[in-house]
């Protein structure tokens, strides 16, 4: 029998490297990851895809890229980290 959350661990692994090569351009992606989703700082419960990310975007302004509220049905999270020493 499988291990359903394996399954979802490696749903999330691969979604998260195909995002992460999508977006290995763009210079306010830090790194794209799986975790849980954060309200107000505090963990949901809920297991997202992460986009960790230098600046939020902000509502209305032009970016160059939004995330979407999920991903092939995976809920999505924006973390922001601020700029990294690379």
């Amino acid at each position: 029998m499988s291990n359903p959350m394996q399954s979802t661990a490696e749903r999330l692994s691969e979604l998260a490297f195909l995002e992460s090569r999508r977006l290995e351009h763009d210079p306010n992606i830090v790194v794209v990851g799986c975790g849980v989703k954060l309200r107000c700082g505090r963990p949901t419960g809920t297991l997202c895809l992460q986009y960790f990310v230098e600046r939020k975007p902000r509502r209305g302004a032009a970016e160059t890229w939004h995330n979407p509220p999920e991903l092939d049905g995976v809920p999505t999270d924006v973390v922001e980290v601020g700029a990294i020493a690379r």
